[in-house]
C-alpha cells in the first residue's frame, strides 16, 4: 500500500511538472527564436538557461560579437512576446553561471517583438563584473587618499572631522552599548516587546487601511485651513507689533497722568457729595416750580405779560388842589398831597409834569 501512495505521488508530481512546463510555452509544443543585444556576455554560454521569474523557457543557442555589442540568440516555448520586453543577465550566485531573464514578458495586448527583430541594446542589462568593481574600488580609494586643494587628502580630513565629533563621547557611547548589552542579555523580554511594537503597527496599519479616505480627505483641506493659519498669524503679528508701539505711551499714562487723575477724582468726591446733599435739600424747592409756574401762565395775557408796579411816593407841601391838578395818582392831603417822586422832582424845578 505504500509503495503503490509513493508511486501515486511520483506519477502526480510529473504531471503537475508536465502541465506547468506546457503553460510556460517550454516543454510542450513549438518553439521561437529570440535574440537581444548586450554589453557583454562575461559568464554566458551555450545552453545558458533562459527564464522568466526565475522559471526556465528556454535556452541560449548562440553568442555573436557584433562591434560594440554581443547578440545572444535564444530558443523559447512558443509565445507571444510585448515589443517592449527586456532582457537581463542575471548572477544567480557568486559561484553559478549566469542566465538570461526575460522582464516584462507577460503579453497583455498590443504590439508584439518579431522573431526577426532583437531586443534592442537600450532594454538590456548586465551585471557589474567582479573586476570592473574592483576597478572602481580601486578608484575611490585613490580619489580618497589624493591630496585635496588644500594639500589634505580626504580620507585624512573625515577622519579628522569624526576625531573632532566623536572627542569626548567615550563615557556615552560606553553607556549605550552597556543599555544595549543589558536589552540583548534578556532576549525573552526584547522579543516580546518587539512583539508589542509590531502589534502597535498592524493596529496602527490598519487603522490607517480603514480610514485612509477620511484621512486623505482631511489632509486634502488641511492646506487651506494652513493658509488660513498662516493670514491670521500675520494679522495677529500686526496687531502685536502695532501694540508695542502703544506700550509706551501706555506706560507714561499709567504711571505718569494717571496718578494725577486718581487725585482729581479723589478731590472732587467731596464736591459731588455736596452736590448729592443740596440736590436732596432742593427737592422742596423744585416740587414749588408747577406753583409759580402757574403763576407766570396767569400773568401772560393775549396782549403781553402784565406787571403790576407802584413807585416810590412823596408828601409835597401846598394846595392840595394845585399839586394835583393834572398828576395822576395824586392823592390830596390837609395843606399838602401825595404824589409820585417822579411828578414831585418835576414839579420842585418847574418842569412839565
Amino acid at each position: 500500500m505504500g509503495v503503490r501512495t509513493g508511486l501515486g505521488i511520483v506519477l502526480v508530481a510529473v504531471v503537475a511538472a508536465t502541465g506547468a512546463a506546457v503553460g510556460l510555452g517550454w516543454g510542450g509544443g513549438g518553439t521561437r527564436a529570440v535574440c537581444a543585444e548586450f554589453d557583454t556576455t562575461y559568464g554566458l554560454y551555450d545552453g545558458a538557461a533562459v527564464t522568466i521569474r526565475g522559471v526556465p523557457v528556454g535556452s541560449v543557442s548562440a553568442l555573436e560579437p557584433d562591434g560594440d555589442r554581443v547578440r545572444v540568440r535564444m530558443r523559447i516555448g512558443e509565445r507571444g512576446l510585448p515589443a517592449d520586453v527586456r532582457a537581463v543577465v542575471v548572477n544567480a550566485s557568486l559561484l553559478t553561471d549566469r542566465r538570461v531573464e526575460l522582464v516584462d514578458a507577460d503579453y497583455a495586448g498590443g504590439a508584439l517583438l518579431p522573431e526577426e527583430r532583437c531586443i534592442a541594446k537600450e532594454r538590456t542589462e548586465t551585471p557589474i563584473g567582479t573586476s570592473a568593481a574592483l576597478r572602481s574600488f580601486t578608484g575611490l580609494l585613490d580619489e580618497m587618499t589624493r591630496p585635496g586643494p588644500d594639500g589634505v587628502p580626504l580620507l585624512r580630513a573625515v577622519l579628522a572631522g569624526a576625531d573632532r565629533e566623536l572627542g569626548g563621547l567615550g563615557p556615552q557611547l560606553r553607556e549605550q552599548l552597556r543599555a544595549l548589552a543589558e536589552l540583548t542579555s534578556s532576549p525573552d523580554v526584547f522579543l516580546g516587546e518587539l512583539g508589542a511594537v509590531l502589534d502597535n503597527s498592524a493596529e496602527l496599519t490598519t487603522f490607517l487601511t480603514r480610514e485612509w479616505g477620511d484621512l486623505t480627505t482631511a489632509l486634502t483641506t488641511f492646506g487651506p485651513g494652513l493658509e488660513l493659519l498662516e493670514s491670521s498669524l500675520v494679522i495677529v503679528k500686526t496687531m502685536v507689533g502695532k501694540l508695542a508701539l502703544a506700550v509706551e505711551p501706555m506706560d507714561r499714562l499709567f504711571n505718569q497722568h494717571f496718578p494725577y487723575l486718581m487725585e482729581m477724582l479723589e478731590s472732587s468726591v467731596p464736591a459731588v457729595t455736596l452736590a448729592r446733599v443740596r440736590a436732596e435739600e432742593s427737592r422742596d424747592v423744585l416740587d414749588t416750580v408747577p406753583g409759580v409756574l402757574a403763576m407766570l401762565r396767569a400773568m401772560v395775557g393775549e396782549a403781553g405779560v402784565e406787571v403790576g408796579y407802584r413807585g416810590p411816593g412823596v408828601v409835597v407841601g401846598g394846595d392840595p388842589v394845585v399839586l394835583c391838578a393834572g398828576v395822576p395818582e395824586c392823592v390830596p392831603l390837609p395843606g399838602a398831597a401825595r404824589m409820585p417822586l417822579p411828578q414831585a422832582v418835576l414839579a420842585v424845578v418847574g418842569g412839565a409834569r
